[in-house]
């Protein structure tokens, strides 16, 4: 039984980053892994997941861990533009 993270006025920070290897420092990049993290800045808890994509996977990720109706605060992807129709109040 997971908490969602959120609350009545609460904001959420919300990115991805995209962590890797090339081999030998060098070259070509061998191991990709997308990150997405979400910040609650007024109860100071958070979490990180790993997603295989950033662009398909984020909306589910924010669905199932971040309460609905606060206000969320991410950069400009593509992915977070459908925020508002899933009730939460959207900021770049």
């Amino acid at each position: 039984d997971k908490t969602l993270i959120g609350g009545s006025d609460h904001i959420v920070k919300i990115d991805e980053s995209l962590f890797f290897n090339s081999k030998n420092y060098v070259g070509r990049i061998c191991c990709k892994t997308w990150v997405v993290g979400c910040y609650d800045t007024t109860t100071r808890k958070g979490f990180l997941r790993l997603v295989p994509d950033r662009c398909t996977e984020t909306e589910n990720v924010i669905r199932q861990n971040v309460l609905p109706g606060i206000t969320v605060l991410t950069d400009n992807l593509a992915s977070y533009c459908n925020f508002h129709v899933l009730g939460y109040i959207h900021h770049m």
